[in-house]
């Protein structure tokens, strides 16, 4: 009985002994050497079993490092396999890979003891790279929600994540393009539109690129900066010419949070970044038919003939609003003789105004 005893008790000691280093140093093997997956996933598992059972300050600090790093670089590789039996080894692979480099650089920046932050940090941009792309793929299957999240969880992880941070404003214009749309269904998301429009504002946020013309398909291409057009024109003038910029998004973003805190009921917001978007475009047409709905809504028509003229006079050549101009007048002021004039305007800037004629014709 005693010699049985004995073997009971050094078993149960060697398992509270058990230690990660040689399940950690296998998984390296298997991956750097032998690039086997399966097997470097089941070691580097069996570390993660032994080193939950314990607290951090019993795990050596090398061992930790390697953890941290392994895990990521191991998720990494099998969200990237083509092989479904190796991705099926861990569904939320990536996103357990951007945590693992994120922790080893916050680790190893504690410790002061740097070994693996500078590939941490070059394959969680790989992680974002491959996030960005799952977002978009969840935009073409109709999933807008999902792909509003992954894209801001793509703008969170390089903006508060990575050092030095990133502002990947991309990432956070599709969030919120995607988040107006997502709100049709989920309210929730409204909110969310407003956040990241809010916050592109803040940051003088445009949106401009630059692209060229493909001379061959006359094409525009998109270069990106304007030195890597006019690169891309210098290295290759027979292919590519005609530098030239986007539009700018900025009044896209005026026009979405108009339209957001319109359709949220907050009137006070609704009512300052109506004049703001007014005061900046005071052209487009967009500002003015918001802001002539709210004083038609009112009734009050004065306020209406007074916007239309502002616009008229920032917008000459825009028949549209001598339209509106006539229509109130006509229905609503009973000025049959100025509705005449502003309809007579409206077909001489536009002979095609269907509306025009008709109003015309009734009076």
């Amino acid at each position: 009985m005693k010699k049985i005893l004995l073997v009971c008790t050094t078993v149960v000691s060697m398992g509270l002994l058990a230690q990660e280093g040689p399940y950690i140093s296998d998984a390296i093997i298997s991956i750097d050497k032998n690039n086997d997956l399966k097997e470097a996933y089941g070691f580097i598992e069996e570390a993660e079993r032994i080193i939950s059972e314990k607290s951090l300050s019993e795990v050596k600090r090398k061992n930790l490092q390697k953890y941290y790093y392994y895990q990521g670089l191991i998720n990494m590789r099998i969200h990237q396999s083509k092989d479904s039996t190796i991705q099926a080894l861990n569904p939320n692979a990536l996103d357990e890979a951007a945590e693992f480099f994120i922790q080893n650089m916050a680790y190893e920046k504690q410790t002061g003891k740097v070994k693996f932050t500078e590939m941490s940090s070059y394959n969680l941009q790989q992680c974002a790279n491959a996030m960005f792309q799952r977002g978009a793929a969840m935009s073409d299957a109709g999933d807008k929600a999902g792909a509003a999240d992954q894209f801001l969880a793509v703008y969170t992880l390089k903006s508060e994540k990575m050092d030095p941070p990133l502002m990947d404003t991309t990432s956070l214009y599709n969030a919120v393009l995607l988040s107006e749309q997502a709100g049709e269904q989920n309210t929730d998301y409204l909110q969310k539109a407003i956040d990241g429009n809010e916050k592109l504002l803040s940051m003088g946020y445009t949106g401009i690129s630059w692209t060229v013309l493909d001379i061959a398909s006359q094409q525009r291409v998109v270069a990106g900066s304007k030195a890597a057009a006019e690169g891309v024109i210098a290295q290759q003038a027979d292919k590519y010419s005609d530098p030239q910029p986007t539009e700018s998004a900025t009044p896209d973003i005026y026009k979405a949070l108009v339209r957001l805190y319109k359709k949220t009921g907050q009137t006070e917001k609704y009512q300052d970044i109506l004049s703001r978007g007014r005061a900046a475009y005071p052209s487009d047409d967009f500002f003015v038919k918001y802001e002539l709905q709210d004083f038609l809504d009112a009734k009050d028509y004065d306020s209406a003939m007074k916007n239309l003229d502002l616009a008229i006079a920032s917008d000459p050549a825009n028949g549209l609003f001598y339209y509106v101009k006539g229509f109130i007048q006509s229905s609503e002021m009973d000025d049959n003789e100025g509705a005449l004039i502003s309809f007579d305007k409206a077909l001489e800037l536009d002979p095609t105004n269907a509306d025009a004629m008709y109003m015309k014709g009734f009076i």
